[in-house]
């Protein structure tokens, strides 16, 4: 009888410790937000999505079709712009945090960007 108790008492340990471990790793899963994977070019209801975040465009270069639209949205907690090196195409103000800057392409060509306050972050929007 002692012998069958203590059997009950190690696999309800065991039972208790596994449960606690796989609920421990699901809290500690890193939280997925949709924008947050700034390597791809995502689409949202037809809008293209740029990530910037750790001094950088992300991604660097997009292709779109004219009529498209382009968000930028800023993941860094420096201020960053988008800024066109030829013309006044995009011209956004300094971007906060979580702040987002849109523009519609509406004719084909070439659109090279950059930051302002930091002129070593490029990007380029291929309009076709």
């Amino acid at each position: 009888m002692r012998k069958k108790t203590l059997i009950s008492i190690i696999i309800s340990v065991i039972v208790v410790v596994v449960v606690g471990v796989g609920f421990y790793s699901y809290l500690k899963k890193p939280s997925i937000e949709v924008l947050k994977d700034s390597k791809i070019s995502e689409e949202i209801e037809g809008q293209k999505i740029v990530i910037i975040e750790n001094y950088a465009y992300s991604p660097k270069e997009i292709t779109i079709l004219a009529g498209e639209k382009v968000v930028w949205k800023n993941k860094d907690s420096i201020k960053h712009n988008v800024f066109s090196d030829a013309g006044k195409e995009l011209s956004s103000e300094l971007l906060s945090l979580d702040e987002t800057y849109s523009h519609t392409f509406n004719q084909t060509g070439e659109y090279d960007y950059h930051c302002t306050p930091h002129p070593f972050m490029t990007g380029k929007i291929i309009v076709q």
